[in-house]
């Protein structure tokens, strides 16, 4: 494994929690706006500010003023709470995927992802996924499809692939990107690994670009949070994909 100055060897198995940001900024970029136009307008009618209505100036109190700015003021602040409250559920109330890192009994690694839409067990064999809204199970053991299900939820088990990385450390964290290709496209990632007093990894926040014709758009913004490591954690398989597991060994 490609040293970035932390040893992800001691890392046999760790529990993780993925937490989707992205709806979460691009609701942000917009939240500013309408909240400071709610907040100026407030305070000028909390003080009693006179107001200038269709080019004549009207006072506190009276009809055209109550009309203008009570409406304003609902709508302004009926903006700002649609777009708050989304972003409160998203931080508060979504407890995120689930993401497992760990070992069979023949020291094989594996890897486990659940969210609410499905669940992806891997090994160095195969990938079971299970769709849940269409209670459907697939396999796949092609070597190259197995590299790409096990780079989306443990970035750093095939990082010596990438002949481009780059790695910047600091006493508290590490940054590392690199970019694949694809085509036409090309993805550009940045993991920003946080590092405890102890040196130890607690969680890092990725971030993914795709490039295409000299445009660039965001494809992906997780924060992921390491729970338990090197515990004796018990995997929650989903029944589905325990069956199949039964199956195959």
């Amino acid at each position: 494994m490609v040293s970035i100055g932390y040893d992800f060897s001691r890392l046999r198995n760790v529990k993780m929690t993925r937490n989707n940001n992205l709806v979460s900024f691009m609701l942000l970029i917009f939240l500013p706006t309408p909240l400071i136009i709610f907040l100026v307008f407030l305070i000028l009618y909390l003080v009693g500010s006179p107001m200038d209505v269709n080019n004549v100036i009207e006072y506190p109190g009276s009809a055209a003023y109550e009309a203008f700015m009570i409406p304003f003021l609902m709508i302004t602040g009926g903006i700002t709470i649609a777009l708050f409250l989304p972003i409160l559920f998203l931080r508060v109330l979504n407890k995120g995927d689930f993401i497992y890192m760990g070992e069979t009994l023949d020291m094989d690694k594996l890897i486990y992802f659940e969210s609410k839409r499905r669940a992806v067990y891997i090994s160095s064999k195969e990938v079971i996924t299970y769709d849940k809204y269409r209670d459907k199970i697939t396999k796949e053991t092609s070597p190259s499809r197995i590299e790409e299900e096990q780079n989306k939820y443990v970035f750093w088990l095939n990082l010596e692939k990438f002949s481009d990385l780059k790695v910047k450390n600091t006493a508290t964290r590490i940054v590392v990107k690199y970019v694949t290709q694809t085509g036409q496209i090309a993805i550009k990632k940045q993991f920003t690994l946080k590092l405890n007093n102890s040196g130890q990894i607690i969680g890092f926040n990725e971030m993914a670009y795709t490039y295409r014709y000299g445009n660039s758009n965001i494809k992906a913004m997780n924060h992921y949070h390491i729970e338990d490591s090197n515990d004796a954690t018990q995997i929650p398989y989903h029944e589905k994909i325990k069956r199949e597991i039964l199956n195959t060994y």
